[in-house]
């Protein structure tokens, strides 16, 4: 496919409404190795299709009238600016899927299925409660031709992990990261409709252990740590307007982006069956 991404910083600002939500969603990973050399994608199937990922509980939390999965996903977070109101390690399941079914019938349905309601008003297209022992939240939007459904399933505490299982090909060689980036949440993502099939989506903090209320590194020093590193390598691009920094590496995108303020941001890793 060769497809680019123009959509990366519309993606991370977009995510940045997603993380604030706490029934919307991110636990500090490792940082990564040195750069080795660049690990080769999966082989294509014949045809690329979205699936509910392993462990979706759709047993208890079966997609209402689905015609499409349009994205599956898995987070393991654990936002230190979120703990208190998420309650720490959390590990959720998103998809996004397409229905013909009205959106208000939709938002009736798993309001049928929930016990324990935190939110069940469905005026604004949007519902929170429980179903079994899974706290799910909802959100329903209507496009051109099809309904939308936005749904984060969270597991119970007891089950949750702080390694995302679906990290075992994590090419973890693949972009060298300073000692002050501290993970906190790691996503795998299966698009449909997007500039690429799959990819890996890291969010880390930039330390703060000088104690001087600001990160240990600025965006310049960060934006020099990749260009020695990486500015070589195909497709490189620093946009310091946009707080970005792209490249490609086999066949993988690379995209490194920064919240305002510097203090925070994303690394994505993404990749199509097809290359």
């Amino acid at each position: 496919m060769n497809r680019i991404l123009p959509f990366a910083l519309a993606l991370l600002l977009a995510l940045v409404v997603v993380g604030c939500s706490p029934a919307e969603e991110p636990a500090p990973g490792p940082d990564a190795p040195a750069a080795e050399a660049p690990a080769e994608a999966p082989e294509a199937p014949a045809e690329w299709t979205v699936q509910l990922l392993d462990g979706f509980p759709d047993d208890t939390v079966p997609l209402y009238k689905s015609d499409l999965l349009d994205t599956a996903s898995y987070s393991v977070r654990d936002d230190p600016q979120w703990r208190s109101v998420e309650g720490g390690l959390r590990n959720i399941h998103h998809v996004v899927y397409h229905t013909a079914a009205p959106t208000a019938e939709v938002l009736e349905h798993y309001l049928g299925l929930m016990g324990e309601k935190k939110d069940a008003d469905p005026s604004d297209g949007t519902i929170e409660g429980t179903i079994g022992k899974h706290t799910v939240w909802i959100n329903t939007t209507e496009e051109s031709s099809y309904n939308a459904v936005y749904m984060s399933v969270d597991l119970p505490k007891a089950e949750v992990t702080e390694s995302n299982p679906f990290y075992a090909d994590y090419p973890a060689g693949l972009v060298e990261v300073p000692d002050e980036f501290v993970f906190f949440e790691d996503k795998y993502y299966e698009y449909l409709y997007r500039n690429t099939d799959m990819a890996y989506w890291r969010q880390f903090d930039i330390a703060d252990r000088d104690g001087q209320n600001g990160p240990d590194l600025s965006l310049e020093d960060v934006y020099a740590y990749y260009q020695e590193r990486y500015g070589d390598k195909p497709e490189f691009a620093l946009n310091t307007d946009a707080r970005m920094i792209t490249w490609t590496d086999g066949q993988y995108h690379i995209v490194m982006a920064f919240y305002e303020g510097g203090g925070r941001g994303v690394l994505e890793i993404v990749w199509d069956w097809e290359g």
